[in-house]
């Protein structure tokens, strides 16, 4: 509440949002506990994976204790114990085209996008334009990044092909200091978002091992098949 671009009636108005965040691997747990430490109001989340040895390299709300578990129940667990005044709500599912609907039922003020594929990226981006809701596209790969927020200007369809996104973390690793910074860049614009303060329309590249970071501007396309009209 010192942070005079927040202070107290700022927090009062996080207290009231709601953020839907699909996937609760490294990228899922660092904004879920920037969230929650920020106090926001409720936190859903999705994911059907479990907790492996080789995601603690860089999904630090999980400990050896959390292996072989769900993620989604597990991240709730640690989550109440940092604030047990948030309301959390976890479902154990993959969004896939079958159900993403649900995410309109749910009624956040924002998404988050932790996932690791593009499949479900661009359905993300797909349903959300289609039903105005605001969301936030976020991947890191080695030590490389982007983060946009999507919401009435350029989206994911006008930026990248739908078939490939750079390099993925499976072919090339990923150091986990590119993640907590990719996360807190995420959330940040999700605060600014949520009080209704101007955020970044550029997206926004980074590559941390090398401290460097870009601010690339984009347009929509004209004929944009998702949101060109």
């Amino acid at each position: 509440m010192l942070f005079k671009e927040i202070g107290k009636k700022g927090q009062t108005i996080l207290r009231k949002k709601t953020v839907l965040l699909v996937g609760v691997g490294a990228l899922g747990t660092t904004a879920a506990e920037l969230l929650c430490r920020a106090y926001i109001g409720k936190l859903i989340l999705f994911d059907n994976d479990k907790v492996e040895l080789n995601n603690l390299q860089r999904q630090s709300l999980f400990d050896e204790t959390d292996l072989l578990k769900s993620k989604a129940k597990q991240a709730k667990i640690k989550l109440k114990r940092v604030n047990r005044n948030v309301d959390i709500e976890v479902y154990e599912k993959r969004i896939t085209k079958d159900n993403v609907d649900l995410l309109k039922r749910l009624k956040p003020d924002i998404v988050l996008d932790c996932t690791d594929n593009l499949e479900t990226r661009f359905l993300l981006n797909d349903f959300c334009i289609k039903n105005g809701i605001p969301w936030i596209f976020c991947t890191v790969a080695g030590s490389k990044g982007f983060v946009k927020v999507i919401y009435k200007n350029a989206c994911l369809n006008c930026i990248f092909d739908r078939n490939k996104i750079g390099e993925s973390c499976r072919e090339i690793g990923i150091i986990n200091t590119a993640v907590h910074f990719a996360s807190s860049i995420q959330v940040t614009e999700a605060i600014k978002f949520l009080l209704g303060k101007k955020t970044d329309n550029d997206l926004i590249y980074f590559d941390i091992w090398n401290l460097k970071i870009d601010k690339i501007k984009v347009k929509k396309l004209k004929n944009c098949r998702i949101c060109g009209k």
